[in-house]
């Protein structure tokens, strides 16, 4: 590797570690928060929002499905079954190029 390489390596593997810390960070900050909410409710005995609380942080709830293209970028896939197929499709000529 050149110089330049090396320089760029170590600018993003700096720059990579500093996001890195700052998210832990977010994250820390969040998770000290809900804590924070979560042990009101245990205070108050309010149950309900003690269990809403912690599915909100075990159980983020992401189960929507992205929008996909299909193969000639025309146009957006919305429903569930039209992305599966669209990704069958997809990893089929995948296969068949390996």
């Amino acid at each position: 590797m050149d110089h330049q390489t090396d320089a760029n390596e170590r600018a993003f593997i700096k720059c990579r570690r500093l996001v890195q810390q700052r998210l832990r960070a977010m994250q820390h900050a969040w998770m000290v928060r809900k804590a924070e909410v979560s042990q009101g409710y245990v205070g108050r005995n309010e149950i309900k929002n003690v269990f809403n609380s912690e599915k909100a942080i075990y159980d983020p709830g992401i189960k929507e499905t992205a929008p996909l293209h299909i193969s000639d970028s025309t146009r957006l896939l919305m429903e569930k079954t039209q992305i599966l197929k669209r990704w069958a499709e997809h990893f089929a000529s995948f296969l068949q190029h390996v």
